[in-house]
């Protein structure tokens, strides 16, 4: 049977792969229930105006809320996440052939899915992260089958519950609103090639997909501003951001603050120097003293943070053990609403009082969320590891064919050159003779900067991919074959989009630490996988070609 026919069942393959690492995981232990500290804050309030004003969303308690139907003890809820995992994944695999693309390359596109480390550690728990994942990548996959048929009102239905409950189960998806518009313009016209297709323009196209996405937040919004007095999403930004401005408070920006906000930084100010006696002199306290309990470094008492890790190890501090309590005593304890709205307005002004400082953070966390990427999961590294060594090999190879259909051209300098740089390359590869502790060292080189050679090398795909689009004379360039795929750039926008999007929202309010980092980087090893796939099949079909003719 030809691999064309095995390929023409792939849903039953799909699910076959599925049911497979299912029963590993369900045997190895890994769906086994786990609690994180902030689970039981899962709890549906009891009533609705109680509901809305939790600084949690209102998805995932009622998700729970049907799971205890079923298993009052959740322990069934690992299986039903990892159920509903799949579910989203197969959609996605729907969305990928709709979209026009190649089974095989469907399927080594969404293969990586089931291998993340973040799918192994949070399918498990009893935490928003795991379905808010499954919904985003549902909604992708019904993204690419809306953009084939614009006009199937069911998709556009789907789209819009599926992004509104995205962000209710885990409001940091929020990102998913502004995404999907702009991901979906830039996929139709990878798919069309022009502005119009079946009646619908793609400026038509974007905005009723900003207004899909929009409204139903702007709703919701209004209706929690009647009920708790709160446009938004939820109650908690204030909490999250104050993490962030409140290191940057000192007694010179206090005069700047309005009344209401300068008698909370004032005692934001005075505990911090109070914390900075207790852990300068942490043995003449009791052992259950919260500072001494959390292992709070004194640097975080200090204003200003010198080095980012600091800010970022710090974040809880300024919240949990300083700003919140603080606030809560003086709004009253259980109101969170007013504790939100007085912290967010806290932060808002230190802020805008110190902007270049704000920018700093963004900058550091930014760049910070690249830098733990690749060491958060191996598959990322290993999917980088090898896509580096192809585009290594496939370079290798041009320059060597260039070599030989220039061979008489060339200088004698230019050819001894070539030949040693060349040689020596190849040497340094393949490990071989004396060159293989040099060849170590530098594959060790390559393989720790994988990733970032692999990052840079999908920016030009994706750079001349579009280049490929707009001119199509542009394939006439020598080395196009090496890293212009305009097939893969679905996946190219995809995956950066998604990662981009996602981090840029975190970091506007929190540290990028791998709980986040991991809800975003979802797409990256297929992109690395499939780019690879590509140049081999690609450069094989060469060949196959090159025997034909010879024939």
């Amino acid at each position: 049977m030809t691999r064309s026919r095995l390929l023409r069942f792939l849903p039953l393959w799909y699910w076959f792969h599925a049911l497979t690492v299912f029963m590993v995981w369900k045997f190895s232990g890994l769906l086994t229930l786990v609690s994180a500290p902030d689970s039981s804050s899962y709890a549906l309030g009891v009533n609705l105006s109680a509901a809305l004003s939790s600084p949690r969303t209102l998805g995932y308690p009622i998700f729970l809320n049907v799971v205890s139907w079923l298993s009052p003890d959740f322990s069934l809820l690992p299986d039903i996440q990892f159920v509903l995992y799949s579910i989203g994944v197969f959609i996605f695999l729907l969305g990928l052939r709709y979209f026009g693309i190649p089974r095989l390359k469907s399927l080594i596109s969404i293969i990586p899915l089931f291998y993340l480390q973040f799918a192994k550690i949070y399918v498990p728990y009893q935490l928003t992260e795991s379905l808010a994942v499954t919904f985003a990548i549902c909604v992708l996959g019904l993204l690419l089958i809306l953009i084939s048929h614009p006009r199937k009102l069911i998709i556009w239905t789907l789209i819009c519950v599926g992004i509104f409950c995205t962000y209710q189960i885990r409001p940091a998806f929020l990102f998913m609103i502004p995404l999907i518009p702009s991901l979906g313009i830039g996929l139709w016209y990878l798919k069309h090639y022009c502005m119009e297709f079946n009646g619908l323009t793609v400026q038509r196209f974007g905005v009723y997909l900003t207004l899909v996405s929009l409204l139903p937040l702007l709703a919701f919004s209004t209706l929690r501003f009647a009920l708790v007095d709160h446009f938004g999403l939820v109650s908690f930004g204030g909490f999250n951001i104050v993490g962030i401005a409140s290191q940057m408070l000192t007694k010179e920006l206090v005069v700047n603050l309005p009344d209401r906000d300068r008698e909370l930084a004032i005692s934001i100010i005075e505990r911090r120097d109070e914390d900075r006696k207790v852990i300068s002199n942490a043995g003449s306290y009791p052992d259950d003293h919260p500072l001494i309990v959390n292992n709070i470094p004194l640097e975080c008492t200090r204003p200003m943070p010198m080095i980012f890790r600091d800010w970022v190890n710090c974040y809880n501090y300024h919240i949990w053990l300083l700003s919140v309590p603080l606030s809560a005593e003086r709004t009253g304890h259980g109101n969170i609403v007013e504790v939100n709205r007085e912290l967010k307005s806290l932060s808002k002004h230190i802020i805008a009082a110190n902007p270049k400082l704000y920018f700093t953070w963004l900058l550091r966390a930014f760049g910070d969320s690249f830098f733990w990427l690749p060491r958060i999961d191996v598959l990322v590294s290993n999917a980088s590891k090898v896509l580096t060594l192809v585009v290594i090999m496939e370079l290798i190879f041009q320059l060597y064919a260039d070599m030989a259909s220039h061979f008489r051209k060339m200088g004698k300098a230019t050819l001894i050159l070539s030949l040693v740089v060349l040689g020596a390359t190849t040497a340094l590869l393949a490990g071989t003779g004396a060159t293989k502790g040099i060849a170590t060292a530098a594959f060790n080189f390559v393989f720790e900067s994988s990733f970032w050679i692999s990052l840079g090398y999908i920016l030009m795909v994706g750079v001349v991919g579009i280049m490929v689009l707009a001119k199509p004379d542009i394939k006439e360039f020598r080395y196009l074959s090496i890293f212009a795929f305009a097939e893969n750039l679905y996946l190219i926008l995809i995956a950066l989009g998604y990662f981009l999007f996602g981090i840029l929202l975190v970091i506007a309010v929190e540290p990028p630490i791998s709980r986040y980092l991991m809800a975003v980087y979802t797409f990256f090893p297929s992109l690395f996988l499939v780019q690879a796939y590509s140049m081999v099949a690609r450069r094989f079909a060469q060949f196959r070609l090159l025997i034909n003719r010879t024939k």
